[in-house]
């Protein structure tokens, strides 16, 4: 996956002739994907700006390891921006609305949208599903990147899509 991710992000940065493309990734490193995409954009120069659901100490008793909290701080180091978007609040309800709230700012900074999705309708209010159909609504495209092998990439295509980089140079070829 970590491949087809850097593939991706490879094509995004590539500067347009005689021109200079300079990207922002927007994420609120969640584990898992958010933080491979952060990773690989990166590694392509991209700034980093993180929306976080929660302060960062509340949001990092959502991860599942010391190990995943030594990635997530310092994938924050490394953001230009980082904001916190949610409420602060700490019941489920509100939880979860951090969370919801965080993936709406991702949305409102976006011109596209990379989603590694299993391509299942939601299980939940704000997970992929759920911000990939808002995407769409927003009009913003998106590269879909299937979750499961070979990990097929795809433009899932918006109002605004017409020419999102010749429709990804179409889908990578």
């Amino acid at each position: 996956m970590r491949e087809r991710v850097g593939e991706v992000m490879r094509r995004i940065a590539e500067p347009p002739p005689g021109g200079v493309r300079q990207i922002e990734v927007v994420s609120p490193l969640a584990e898992g994907t958010d933080r491979l995409v952060a990773e690989e954009a990166i590694a392509v120069g991209a700034e980093l700006t993180c929306p976080l659901p929660l302060p960062a100490d509340e949001y990092e008793r959502d991860f599942t390891s010391a190990k995943s909290i030594v990635a997530f701080r310092r994938l924050l180091a490394e953001a230009k921006d980082v904001a916190v978007v949610g409420e602060a609040g700490w019941t489920p309800d509100e939880r979860n609305a951090a969370y919801i709230a965080a993936g709406r700012e991702m949305l409102a900074r976006a011109d596209l949208l990379i989603a590694v999705w299993d391509g299942l309708p939601p299980r939940g209010e704000g997970g992929t599903a759920q911000v990939v159909g808002e995407a769409q609504d927003l009009g913003i495209p998106v590269v879909w990147i299937r979750a499961d092998a070979p990990h097929v990439v795809g433009l899932l295509p918006a109002a605004s899509a017409a020419s999102w980089q010749a429709q990804l140079d179409a889908v990578l070829g």
